[in-house]
């Protein structure tokens, strides 16, 4: 009997089949894997719910924004201009409402499975892989679905806030000598900026994502998940 023969008479009958990894042997990339689906999954459940709050309460939580003094002609027309702007946000808010509530509530289903995934990936349960990667590949969808919202709505934000921002410079001159500086650009220059930053962003998370979903699809199924178990 050779060397080799004796050494496979003490191995487990099962170590022939192609079983995932035993406990004490789980790949390190399966463990980062499991602990981003975990962070990821805590962090958009929080951003759920406050998604959920913000489109529900954006048409109120202006509401006294406007509730200044106006004893001169300056303070009449400071005021007028910011109720102008709340309406015209309060608007827009009505219109995406919808839209921001429903991906919000997409959201807490997503980051629900991931973070479920994450979890019972720590624990090397036998359904991880199927969590996460169902998790991931809805967070890939999720994105494409939140990611041009938000931008066509900070778009759209952008005009509102800089005809707000020169309507209070032209009144804080008085009329008088015209400012070195315009808000009213600046601030469009800004909302153009922040946009760019979301896009690069969501751009990095598609890629997580992408990236763990293929690296998940490429494991080999458990017992427990496999079509003939």
């Amino acid at each position: 009997m050779s060397s080799e023969d004796a050494f496979n008479e003490y191995q487990s009958p099962m170590a022939a089949e192609p079983v995932a990894a035993p406990p004490g042997q789980v790949s390190i990339w399966f463990k980062l894997i499991a602990v981003f689906c975990m962070v990821m999954g805590g962090i958009g459940l929080l951003r759920g719910l406050k998604g959920i709050a913000d489109a529900t309460l954006a048409t109120q939580a202006m509401g006294n924004m406007a509730g200044m003094p106006a004893n001169t002609p300056q303070e009449k027309e400071l005021k007028k201009t910011m109720e102008d702007y709340q309406e015209q946000i309060l608007t827009l808010n009505r219109q995406f409402m919808p839209f921001n509530l429903t991906v919000a509530l997409f959201q807490l289903v997503v980051s629900a499975v991931l973070l479920t995934g994450g979890i019972m990936g720590i624990s090397r349960s036998r359904k991880a892989r199927t969590f996460m990667l169902w998790g991931c590949l809805a967070a890939i969808l999720f994105e494409f679905c939140r990611s041009p919202l938000r931008m066509i709505q900070m778009l759209q934000m952008a005009p509102i806030q800089a005809e707000m921002m020169e309507k209070m410079q032209e009144i804080g001159s008085g009329g008088g000598q015209q400012p070195p500086m315009d808000l009213s650009q600046l601030t469009s220059i800004g909302f153009n900026i922040i946009v760019v930053i979301m896009a690069l962003f969501a751009m990095f998370k598609l890629f997580l994502y992408i990236a763990t979903s293929v690296y998940l699809a490429r494991q080999p199924a458990s017992p427990a998940e496999s079509p003939a178990s």
